[in-house]
């Protein structure tokens, strides 16, 4: 097993604690929000920031979010209720999407895409979605992995270790 440095800061004054792992790529955070439980996608949101769109698995995002998703996925650019989080911690001039999955058994699971245009944007909040969706799965053999190279299921375990902490 790999162990991920993740450091804890704690932004008392806004309620929200941030849990950051930045030593891997893609870099991941996890905010969690005020009052609002610790469940993965809803009261603990996953953020991914694309930093290359042609890296790892951001061109496979919009298919593999069709083959995951039960419902449909809706996105919005700048969301009102991470947005002071985001501010605060990555600084006033950061851009995110936010996609939450509409109907289904996983309605109202949410997740953000951190990156400097729209369509990266859309790719890493797509990836977070599907790790978000995936990440209480422990058997690596349970998690699709469309580049063959076992990427995404470390990335998902990765992911789930960050909900943990």
């Amino acid at each position: 097993a790999t162990s991920h440095k993740v450091t804890l800061t704690d932004e008392e004054a806004e309620g929200a604690t941030w849990i950051m792992d930045e030593d891997m790529t893609p870099r991941i955070a996890a905010l969690r929000l005020p009052n609002a439980g610790d469940m993965p996608g809803k009261g603990v949101l996953l953020f991914v920031f694309c930093d290359e769109k042609g890296d790892w698995l951001f061109a496979h995002a919009g298919n593999l979010i069709h083959n995951v998703v039960d419902g449909k996925v809706e996105e919005v650019d700048g969301d009102p209720e991470i947005k002071p989080w985001l501010s605060l911690k990555l600084g006033k001039g950061s851009c995110s999407t936010l996609s939450k999955v509409i109907g289904g058994p996983q309605h109202g699971v949410r997740a953000v895409g951190v990156a400097s245009n729209r369509q990266a944007r859309g790719r890493a909040c797509k990836i977070a979605l599907l790790a978000t969706l995936r990440a209480h799965l422990s058997n690596r053999r349970s998690i699709e992995d469309p580049t063959s190279d076992g990427r995404f299921p470390d990335f998902v375990l990765r992911v789930g270790a960050l909900f943990a902490a």
